[in-house]
């Protein structure tokens, strides 16, 4: 994420779109971007992803698909493919330069909702990881060993800086499906 920070300081990009999704290279998307950004915008979403689809193997619980629920309101959004609202996304560019390898940035994002933001997993839309996260032998982990990053480490200073750990990741409030039935 920390090149993206740098991409959005020199283009200014980041104060035109109403909204950014970031995806990691191993995500296959399911649906329609537009209608996924108006789902976001509907809910005054300010951080947002897709719920997982349920095959997905190296997912937590709490990101995968909730059938009937159209979505569902959180205090933390995967780092894999986070939805920001323009707003959201302006107060946390700093965050991007705090983790490398992006583990631990969720939880700071997570931590900075507070009563302000709203962040949500949009079980109507769904993504598949296309790839499980290899950390012993995978190309991303074997950079990041290469560099002299420990994504573990990351991860542990930001709950640092944030004084918090563990981190709870959870649900907060459940949007569920309607369905119509006329005579």
């Amino acid at each position: 994420m920390h090149g993206a920070k740098r991409f959005f300081e020199a283009t200014g990009l980041h104060n035109i779109y109403e909204g950014v999704l970031f995806l990691d290279d191993d995500i296959e998307i399911l649906f329609n971007p537009d209608a996924f950004f108006a789902i976001c915008d509907e809910y005054s979403l300010d951080l947002a992803q897709p719920a997982l689809t349920p095959d997905c193997i190296d997912a937590m619980g709490l990101t995968r698909e909730h059938p009937g629920l159209k979505l569902r309101t959180t205090n933390w959004v995967e780092v894999m493919a986070p939805f920001f609202r323009r707003a959201f996304l302006q107060e946390m560019l700093h965050s991007f330069d705090l983790s490398i390898s992006g583990w631990g940035l969720d939880l700071y994002w997570g931590h900075h909702l507070a009563d302000r933001w709203t962040a949500g997993i949009v079980d109507e839309f769904l993504m598949r990881h296309t790839q499980v996260s290899n950390h012993e032998t995978g190309a991303f982990y074997s950079y990041l060993r290469s560099i002299g990053v420990d994504p573990y480490e990351e991860m542990k200073s930001i709950l640092t800086m944030i004084n918090t750990n563990p981190y709870i990741a959870r649900p907060i409030r459940f949007i569920y499906r309607t369905y119509s039935f006329r005579a």
